[in-house]
């Protein structure tokens, strides 16, 4: 029996059953697979599939990608141990995009002064939402 441990440098593991969200893409992240252990022999190889097609898979022990696009990504970690069982875990996060804003004018566009304009920005949107408006 062995176990299959990450450390994802800045950013908190499990529980397995939760994505966790981490930042704005692009996101830099490190990877260490040299926590995992096999408790009747030794772990020979890892490998570490970062959940993006086309991506390299990483045999090293350390390695980092960086996360260009907004979307969730399933990091898979995968041991082999001295007499060839092999383990994997994986962890599921969540990458946001870059909010977009968008407004409008509504009604008239120009008039005498005093003017008042009023503006629309219910077209924005973020991907966990939109808290707040800022008008300068």
């Amino acid at each position: 029996k062995f176990t299959v441990k990450s450390d994802f440098a800045g950013v908190v593991t499990g529980p397995k059953n939760k994505v966790h969200s981490f930042g704005t893409a692009p996101v830099f992240v490190e990877f260490d697979t040299s926590l995992s252990f096999d408790a009747d022999g030794s772990v020979v190889a890892s490998t570490l599939d970062v959940g993006v097609a086309g991506a390299p898979v990483s045999t090293a022990t350390k390695s980092n990608f960086t996360y260009t696009t907004s979307g969730s990504f399933t990091v898979r970690v995968t041991v082999v141990d001295n007499r060839g069982g092999n383990q994997t875990g994986n962890l599921t996060f969540r990458v946001n995009g870059a909010p977009k804003a968008n407004f409008s004018i509504v009604g008239a566009a120009s008039g005498r002064a005093p003017f008042v304009v009023t503006l629309d920005a219910s077209a924005s949107y973020d991907d966990n939402g939109v808290v707040s408006y800022v008008w300068d």
